[in-house]
């Protein structure tokens, strides 16, 4: 089982150790978006440990057993000759000498077809008792079908799920124990483009500057990332016209269904319909009513530049498209990206321990928001590309007072400077002022 870059996962281990020493079997689920490090995580985990492991294809019954049968086949496994998946379940672990754990990627894919996978696990990992224990991990990047149909497809079985996971992204600052010599800046220009995704970070060259990174290995027709997106898109989207007019519009700020629906000329029931599917795939979310955001940095990257500029991406070397098109606007791309930095910061910095979080409301949205241990509440505002003023100031509290929220303490997050006006309440100690790169 190869694996991507492992670091910051100490809680996940622990809560996967826990089961593991548990007496008799146990189904875990562990599911977040592709790259997101869920693979790495278990080969980590389970590096001293009997495990075995299956990557699960995106096809019928029969050619999935076809295909796990040859798998066992090369490796000498008895269970090559299974007709069934209880079968080939039973020939996985006949002659453990301890706990083994048993990896299945991508499972979801094994839900459709005729149901019958779930139901042969269940009654696999009940028949083992306490005298040779397993404990099955499925893996999934497609955090809604987890999240919102899982439970109901496999109706009752659900009940046998001992836990589930779910693989958050890792915070900025783990780019920079990866790559120790990137400044705090130049890291958090890689984290807006590719997110806490410790799989796309692979592509990045230290030897590189962020142009050249971004030129040579990210917006390349030829890289890595642009070949792995291109084939998630082709492998989970089957009509990609219609998906790639969708992502379209929310990526151009057509966040919400009424402006999906006018930009697309589609009818607002096949719009909710694709849009159910790309939340399945982990590949949007719902921010709150009615207001969507693509998740995955890349392709928010994609569908920003390369996409509505596919002409110029032809017939322009990188450089010339990176300077024409990306430059000018990277900063006001950045902006989503530097909130949630501005909240990690807030969270294990300046207030360590401390939930934040953001608050999401057609009233006005504040950017941070979290009550310290002292019981004090704190809000906050966090603007990249321009400095902030008293207006700005009056508009957070503003905002939070609209949701119920009476903030003791304002935090303003600004790379480009503040005006001298706010200084009346920074000496009242009701405000302080923050940048994310120098402190």
């Amino acid at each position: 089982m190869s694996g991507g870059i492992f670091l910051g996962r100490e809680n996940e281990v622990k809560y996967l150790q826990g089961f593991y020493d548990r007496p008799g079997s146990q189904i875990l689920v562990v599911y977040g978006t592709k790259g997101v490090g869920k693979t790495a995580l278990l080969k980590h985990f389970s590096e001293d440990k009997e495990s075995v492991y299956y990557a699960a294809r995106l096809c019928s019954d029969r050619e999935q057993l076809q295909e796990w049968r040859m798998e066992l086949l090369s490796d000498g496994n008895t269970a090559a000759s299974a007709v069934d998946y209880a079968g080939v379940l039973e020939g996985l672990c006949d002659e453990a000498p301890e706990k083994k754990i048993i990896i299945i990627d991508e499972f979801q894919n094994l839900i459709g077809g005729e149901g019958e996978f779930f139901k042969a696990l269940t009654e696999y990992v009940a028949n083992r008792g306490n005298e040779a224990p397993v404990l099955v991990v499925l893996l999934s990047s497609a955090s809604g079908y987890i999240e919102n149909n899982l439970v109901h497809n496999i109706g009752a079985l659900a009940r046998n799920i001992s836990g589930f996971l779910k693989l958050k992204e890792l915070p900025l600052q783990m780019i920079n124990t990866v790559f120790k010599d990137f400044s705090i800046k130049d890291a958090f220009c890689y984290y807006a483009v590719l997110g806490g995704i410790p799989g796309l970070w692979k592509s990045l060259d230290t030897d590189k500057d962020f142009k050249e990174n971004i030129t040579d290995n990210i917006i390349s027709p030829y890289s890595k990332i642009y070949r792995d997106m291109e084939v998630f898109m082709a492998e989970n989207l089957r009509e990609p016209a219609v998906y790639n007019t969708i992502l379209k519009a929310i990526s151009s700020g057509k966040t919400k269904l009424n402006d999906i629906y006018a930009h697309t000329g589609y009818s607002r029931a096949k719009i909710s319909v694709y849009l159910k599917n790309l939340m399945e795939l982990d590949v949007i979310e719902k921010l709150y009513a009615g207001v969507y955001e693509i998740t995955i940095p890349y392709l928010r990257f994609y569908f920003k530049f390369i996409f509505p500029n596919r002409s110029d991406f032809e017939r322009l070397s990188t450089d010339e498209f990176f300077d024409k098109r990306v430059a000018p606007e990277l900063l006001t791309f950045s902006e989503s990206a530097y909130r949630e930095s501005c909240r990690q910061k807030a969270s294990e910095i300046l207030y360590p321990g401390c939930e934040v979080s953001e608050v999401l409301d057609k009233k006005g949205n504040v950017d941070i928001s979290f009550v310290t241990k002292d019981g004090a509440s704190v809000i906050g505002m966090c603007v990249l590309s321009r400095p902030l003023n008293d207006k700005d100031y009056r508009a957070v509290l503003k905002n939070a007072k609209r949701n119920n929220i009476n903030a003791d303490k304002v935090l303003l997050f600004s790379e480009v400077g503040f005006d001298k006006g706010l200084d009346k309440y920074v000496n009242k100690d009701v405000l302080e002022l923050k940048s994310l790169f120098t402190g």
